[in-house]
């Protein structure tokens, strides 16, 4: 049994097509009070400004735990985001290792005071514990 050959290549063809002729949504934006001028550049623009006001941020704890065998880690709890990003600048910085358990940062050795006013420089609220 032989295979029938496809003639097109399953493509829509859309040269014939000059614009659209007819909003459904027109009557949408008119009762949300948007101007049917509004291009998507506009929408783009208004959508980008608004996304770049930034939430409150959540206080930062920052404490010292021991772990096995009296090893000291400071801890940074409540990063809501950037966890890794902001991990590789403390570990940089700092010249330690670090790892990310749970959303918490967990860097090597007692560094309170500096991992504190890392934070505070980026715009965080912190709270040093212990």
């Amino acid at each position: 049994m032989a295979k029938k050959k496809k003639k097109d290549d399953g493509k829509l063809d859309f040269s014939g097509m000059d614009e659209l002729k007819h909003n459904p949504f027109a009557a949408l934006g008119q009762s949300l009070g948007v101007s049917p001028e509004a291009t998507p550049k506009d929408a783009a623009t208004t959508a980008a400004a608004s996304a770049k006001k930034e939430p409150e941020r959540a206080t930062l704890l920052v404490r010292m735990e021991k772990r096995a065998k009296g090893k000291q880690v400071t801890c940074v709890y409540h990063l809501e985001r950037d966890h890794q990003k902001m991990l590789k600048q403390l570990k940089a910085q700092l010249g330690t290792g670090g790892t990310l358990q749970d959303d918490t940062l967990e860097i090597r050795g007692d560094f309170r005071e500096k991992i504190g006013n890392f934070f505070r420089e980026k715009g965080y609220k912190v709270r040093l514990g212990n």
